[in-house]
């Protein structure tokens, strides 16, 4: 409803040039978009959804040049987000996670956002570096092969017993 009634805003209201409207909608998502998550099901359909949401909006805006859509997506920030958030039996974690104590400060967060936006791109990968981004390469380009073996990995299952790999008779 919000991006509702700003892009009515931008559309008919622009007191600059009313037949060229102008402006830049920027949606904040996750990598778990992407890489979707076990144990995160709630929070990885709510980033997947915004971001198809996303890709739908920005094909319909098509027909105006100079409004932009922005999917960023960051990878871990340092927050206390999994401290306080509930998990799936309604209790709190109670400590930080490494993965998140290891991600960016919300700064450079907010940095990279901005760098996405000014440079108008269409998704921006916001991104500290290593495993995750590579993880979101393949994710993004690769699908299948993400599905298939990185994210068993990532999840800790067995992926000799998931592929069906049996033994050599050598």
């Amino acid at each position: 409803i919000l991006t509702q009634l700003v892009l009515y805003d931008m559309i008919n209201n622009n007191k600059n040039d009313s037949n060229n409207p102008f402006g830049h909608i920027c949606n904040v998502g996750s990598i778990i978009a992407y890489l979707l998550v076990p144990q995160q099901t709630t929070y990885s359909a709510s980033k997947a959804g915004l971001l198809g949401f996303g890709i739908s909006l920005a094909q319909e805006l098509q027909r105006f040049p100079n409004i932009t859509l922005t999917d960023v997506m960051p990878g871990p920030v340092n927050t206390n987000i999994d401290v306080v958030s509930k998990l799936s039996h309604g209790r709190t974690a109670g400590k930080k996670s490494k993965m998140i104590e290891e991600g960016m400060t919300s700064e450079r967060c907010a940095e990279l956002i901005c760098v996405g936006v000014s440079n108008k791109l269409r998704e921006s990968w916001a991104i500290k570096g290593g495993m995750f981004w590579y993880s979101m390469y393949i994710a993004h380009y690769n699908p299948w092969f993400f599905g298939r073996f990185i994210r068993p990995l990532a999840s800790g299952a067995n992926v000799n017993k998931k592929l069906g790999k049996k033994k050599s008779k050598l």
